[in-house]
C-alpha cells in the first residue's frame, strides 16, 4: 500500500525575505544576487519594514559593487524606491520608515555620494531613480541631505549638469530636485548659480515654449530661479551682470504680442500660460523688495532693459486676468517705489484707457487709446465699480502710493494737479478731491470714497506744505451768494450727514480716516475743524450711539473707533495750544 507524501510546510512572509537577504550578501554570483533582489523588489511595497531591516544595507552595498552592472543598478533603485512609497494598505506602513531609510543614507557621506555618482552615467534609468531617490531622501531628513550634497566631491555641479539633459523626465526630476534643495541655504543657491543655473534655465523655458506655450516646467523653472534670488543680494548681482534682465524682457515682451492666427487657446493651456505669468511676476518681485540690499540697482537694471515698461502694459492689457493685471500693478509699485528718478519718468510713460474696454459713448470700441499712466491708475482704482476688480482697484492704489512715496515734490505736484482739476470741474470721475467733496447721490460704489479717502491721507500724511496748499481748497462762490466753506468743513458735513443717514461703514471710514491723517500734529486744521460746533458733537454722538445703531454692532463699532481717535487728537491739540497761550501770557 502506498502513502502520499505530505505537502512542505508553507514559508511566512518573513522567512522568505530572510531567505532573499541572506542570499544578497552572500552570494558570490552576479546573476544570483540579482535574483534575490527582484524577489526583495516584490515584496518592498507591502512589507517595507521588513525589507528595509534585512537587506537595507544589502542593497546600498550592491550599489557599489555591482554599479558598473546597469540592470542591477536599476533593479536596486527601484527597490529603494518602493521602500521610501510603500502601499498606503500595507500592514508595515509607517512615516517612520522614511526617516529609518533616510538616516541609513544620510549618516554616511558615501551613500549620498555613491547615488550623485550615477548621475555621471549616461543610463536613464539610473539617472532618473537616483535624482527620484536623493529627493525622498531630503524630504525626509532635509538638513542632513543638503550638508551631504553640499560636501560630496562635486555634489553640485553634478546635479545641475543634469539641467543639459535632453531627456524630459530626467531633466525635470532635476529641476524639482533644485527647488527641493535651495529653498533656504544661502551657500547651496550661490554654488547653484555659479555654475550657470540661470542660463541653463533659461534655455530650458525657451525650449520648452517660453511663458506664453510653455507647460508646467516652465512655471517650475521660475519656481527655481525664485529660489535662487530670494533674500540673497549676491545671486542677484551675478544675474544683473550676466544680462539676465535682458533675457526677461524678452520673455515677457512676448506675452504682449497678440495673437495672428485668431485660433482659441484651451482652458487648460490658458491656465497654464496665466500660472506662468504669476510666477514670472513673481520671480521680478524678489529684486525690488522694500529695504533689500541691491534694490535701487535692481529697479534702475529693470527699468533701462524695458521690463517695467512690459509690466505696466501687462497691468492695463484688456486681455489678462484679474489677477495677473493685480500682480503687474503692485509689481510695478515695487519698481519705482522709493526712487526718485523713476517716480518722475513713470509719470510720462503712456498705457491703454481702462475704460476704453467697454466701448466710447457712441458705442464704439477704442481699444487703442492711450492716456498718461497716472490717468489711467485712477481711472482704474476710482471708476471700476465691479466687485471682481476690486483687486485690481486696490493694486491701483498700491501703485499710485508708491508712485509718490517719500517724494514730497511728486506729492505736492499730484496734489495741485488735483486741486486744479476740481476747481475747473475737468476729470470730474477719475478726480480724488472731486470724489470727496462732491459725491454722486446715484453712486452705489462704496469703494470710490475709500480709495479717494486713502490716496488723499497718503499725500497729506506727514506733509505739512501739502496740508497748507489743501487748507486753500474751499467749496461755494461768494459772487453768487453761496456760502464759502473749506474743504475740512465740506468732509466734516459729509461724515455728520453719513453718521445720521447710517451710510456705508466703509465711506465713513475713509472721511474719518482722512480727517485723522489731516487733524493730526495740525493746529490749523484743527481750529478749522472746530469752527464748526455741529462736528464735535456728531463724533460723540457717533461713539455713545454705536451699541444701539439701527445696522448692528459690527459696523458702528469700526466707525466708531475712529470717531475716537478723531477726538482724542482734538483734545490732545486743544490742550497743547491752551498751554502755549498760557506760556506766553
Amino acid at each position: 500500500m502506498f502513502s502520499i507524501a505530505s505537502a512542505p510546510a508553507k514559508q511566512s512572509v518573513g522567512e522568505t525575505i530572510d531567505v532573499l537577504s541572506g542570499r544578497l550578501s552572500s552570494a558570490t554570483l552576479l546573476e544570483d544576487r540579482r535574483a534575490a533582489i527582484l524577489g526583495l523588489r516584490s515584496f518592498a511595497k507591502d512589507y517595507p519594514a521588513s525589507v528595509a531591516s534585512g537587506a537595507l544595507r544589502s542593497l546600498i552595498g550592491s550599489l557599489s559593487k555591482d554599479g558598473e552592472d546597469v540592470d542591477t543598478v536599476k533593479v536596486v533603485l527601484e527597490t529603494l524606491l518602493m521602500l521610501f512609497n510603500p502601499n498606503e494598505d500595507s500592514p508595515e506602513a509607517s512615516e517612520e520608515i522614511a526617516l529609518w531609510l533616510a538616516d541609513e543614507f544620510t549618516q554616511r557621506q558615501e551613500n549620498i555620494t555613491l547615488l550623485l555618482d550615477f548621475l555621471e552615467t549616461n543610463d536613464f534609468y539610473s539617472r532618473l531613480y537616483s535624482l527620484q531617490l536623493l529627493a525622498a531622501i531630503l524630504s525626509a531628513r532635509t538638513e542632513r541631505t543638503e550638508e551631504c550634497i553640499f560636501t560630496a566631491p562635486l555634489g553640485i555641479p553634478r546635479l545641475v549638469s543634469v539641467l543639459d539633459d535632453q531627456r524630459d523626465a530626467i531633466r525635470n526630476e532635476a529641476i524639482i530636485l533644485l527647488t527641493y534643495l535651495t529653498p533656504t541655504s544661502i551657500e547651496i543657491q550661490k554654488l547653484v548659480a555659479f555654475e550657470n543655473a540661470f542660463e541653463r534655465l533659461f534655455a530650458i523655458i525657451e525650449a520648452d515654449g517660453a511663458l506664453v506655450e510653455g507647460g508646467r516646467t516652465v512655471e517650475d523653472c521660475l519656481i527655481l530661479l525664485a529660489n535662487l534670488l530670494r533674500s540673497n543680494s549676491s545671486n542677484q548681482a551675478l544675474f544683473r551682470e550676466s544680462g539676465c534682465m535682458n533675457r526677461l524682457a524678452d520673455l515677457l515682451g512676448r506675452v504682449l504680442k497678440p495673437q495672428t492666427d485668431g485660433s482659441e487657446i484651451a482652458s487648460w493651456a490658458a491656465a497654464q500660460r496665466n500660472r506662468n505669468v504669476y510666477a514670472f511676476l513673481a520671480v521680478i518681485r524678489l529684486f525690488v523688495v522694500r529695504g533689500s540690499a541691491g534694490t535701487s540697482l535692481n529697479q534702475t537694471a529693470i527699468w533701462k532693459h524695458g521690463l517695467a515698461y512690459h509690466i505696466l502694459q501687462l497691468a492695463f492689457s484688456h486681455e489678462a486676468q484679474t489677477q495677473i493685471k493685480a500682480e503687474a500693478l503692485i509689481t510695478c509699485g515695487d519698481v519705482i517705489r522709493q526712487n526718485a528718478p523713476l517716480q518722475e519718468t513713470f509719470a510720462q510713460m503712456m498705457v491703454l484707457s481702462p475704460l476704453a474696454k467697454s466701448g466710447t459713448a457712441d458705442g464704439q470700441a477704442s481699444q487703442g487709446e492711450k492716456v498718461f499712466v497716472i490717468d489711467g491708475l485712477l481711472d482704474l482704482t476710482l471708476c471700476l465699480q465691479d466687485l471682481q476688480e476690486f483687486d485690481v482697484r486696490f493694486a491701483a492704489a498700491e501703485c499710485l502710493q508708491a508712485y509718490f512715496a517719500h517724494h514730497p515734490a511728486v506729492r505736492l505736484h499730484f496734489l495741485g494737479r488735483a486741486i486744479e482739476g476740481h476747481q475747473s470741474g475737468a476729470n470730474e470721475s477719475s478726480n480724488v478731491l472731486t470724489v470727496l467733496l462732491q459725491p454722486s447721490v446715484e453712486s452705489s460704489d462704496p469703494y470710490r470714497q475709500w480709495f479717494a479717502a486713502v490716496i488723499t491721507f497718503h499725500l497729506l500724511h506727514e506733509n505739512s506744505k501739502a496740508k497748507s496748499e489743501a487748507m486753500g481748497l474751499t467749496e461755494g462762490d461768494s459772487e453768487d451768494g453761496e456760502e464759502v466753506v473749506t474743504a475740512i468743513q465740506t468732509l466734516s458735513a459729509h461724515v455728520t450727514s453719513g453718521l445720521r443717514r447710517g451710510d456705508d461703514t466703509r465711506v465713513l471710514v475713509g472721511y474719518l480716516m482722512l480727517l485723522l491723517g489731516w487733524l493730526f500734529e495740525d493746529l490749523d486744521a484743527v481750529n478749522d475743524f472746530l469752527a464748526e460746533g455741529s462736528n464735535v458733537q456728531s463724533l460723540i454722538q457717533s461713539c455713545f450711539t454705536a451699541s444701539s445703531h439701527r445696522r448692528g454692532r459690527d459696523r458702528p463699532r469700526t466707525v466708531h473707533n475712529v470717531a475716537w481717535c478723531c477726538l482724542r487728537i482734538l483734545n490732545k491739540k486743544t490742550h497743547q495750544s491752551q498751554e502755549q497761550h498760557y506760556s506766553l501770557s
